[in-house]
């Protein structure tokens, strides 16, 4: 254990020093911190690193645009959805100082004191904090804690940034401040014709169960190599081309000749298979690693067929891919994050969709029927 005091003899770096090792140094890094105001970390992200989490607070405004902007050109595109702001409630606040990590060659560790993410922290409060390592059951009882925080957070992008109210630095000590509550509003249209399209939409849910089982089947035995890219599809199409669960249009069909299926079929069970034992936030780690390297072969069903089978298999977490709900995420002004990876794009979105159905209890009850919901809103 090393205790880091400031201002000592060892200079005000030291605090800075304890974040670079942990930054150059992590396979799993974790943040956490009540507000940010400054982030002038050069250190780069370790090249290894393969989940992050950061986590700032929102209380009064505190947090400043500037340092979030900082934030997100610092991660790299596979992180653009993991930087998220805690929304601000009236009976509490968000006030950890936390940064947990597991090293490269499997050790963990924590820094925890009194230092938010701000510049005086760095170089000239009166500061106490400590580094030390951890162990493995303490470790996963920080993230499985700031996991369960993130679950309620909203992703902190530039069009978040834009209509997030940051408070004037001149206010006067004195004066008060209220929280804000939640940044980003997705009220959801309801009425006849919405309601409609969610009773049309969970028909196409229940008559899905017809061929759940036998879809899987294909994919389990295109995955081991027991039937060729071209068997499984004509068997994928057999079953889906014109079954009345099939939600999406016929682009599907110009792109499947070139598709690479095993590796689909494989990235798809992986997940399928880990959501049974995986938290929400450690499957989004998966989904978004699943999907970078489909496109990184270049593999042509890593959207829109892509989306729609988890969709159908996962409809509380994960959205399809299409224009309205593109357009829809426009209109309320928070867009995708440029500079994303396609993974990250696309958790983004999960997220985003998920904040929406929490925001309207007792509306769509999943991200399927959010779907017609906002298709018929957009199109109609």
């Amino acid at each position: 254990m090393e205790i880091i005091l400031s201002p000592s003899n060892g200079g005000q770096g030291e605090l800075a020093r304890s974040y670079s090792r942990a930054i150059k140094s992590s396979r799993e890094l974790y943040i956490a911190s009540a507000f940010l105001t400054s982030w002038g970390s050069e250190q780069r992200l370790c090249s290894h690193c393969q989940k992050l989490l950061f986590l700032v607070g929102t209380d009064f405004g505190l947090t400043r645009k500037q340092a979030c902007e900082d934030v997100l050109k610092w991660l790299p595109k596979k992180f653009k959805s993991d930087f998220l702001a805690v929304p601000s409630t009236s009976d509490g606040s968000f006030h950890p100082k936390v940064i947990a990590w597991q090293t490269l060659d499997g050790r963990h560790h924590c820094i925890i004191g009194s230092s938010n993410l701000t510049e005086a922290a760095f170089k000239s409060n009166f500061e106490a904090n400590i580094e030390l390592e951890i162990s493995r059951d303490e470790y996963h009882r920080i993230v499985q804690w700031i996991e369960g925080i993130a679950r309620e957070c909203q992703v902190i992008n530039t069009d978040w940034l834009a209509q997030y109210k940051e408070r004037s630095l001149t206010c006067s000590k004195n004066a008060s401040a209220k929280k804000e509550g939640r940044v980003i509003q997705l009220p959801i249209p309801s009425g006849g014709k919405y309601d409609e399209a969610i009773a049309h939409r969970r028909k196409r849910e229940r008559t899905f169960k017809e061929i759940h089982g036998k879809l899987l089947s294909a994919m389990r035995k295109c995955a081991s190599g027991t039937i060729s890219d071209p068997e499984f599809w004509e068997r994928f199409k057999e079953l889906w081309w014109y079954h009345p669960s099939r939600i999406q249009g016929s682009g599907l069909q110009f792109s499947a000749k070139s598709a690479k299926w095993k590796q689909a079929c494989k990235s798809m069970l992986h997940i399928l298979d880990r959501a049974k034992t995986d938290s929400e936030i450690s499957l989004d780690r998966i989904v978004q690693v699943e999907i970078d390297s489909l496109a990184e072969a270049g593999n042509p069903v890593r959207g829109a067929w892509f989306s729609e089978i988890l969709c159908h298999y996962l409809p509380d977490r994960y959205p399809l891919l299409n224009q309205p709900v593109e357009r829809w995420l426009k209109l309320k002004r928070w867009k995708a994050q440029r500079g994303s990876s396609e993974g990250s794009a696309y958790i983004e979105l999960a997220r985003k969709l998920r904040e929406a159905n929490r925001q309207n209890e007792g509306g769509p009850r999943n991200l399927a029927e959010l779907d017609a919901v906002i298709w018929t809103g957009v199109t109609t």
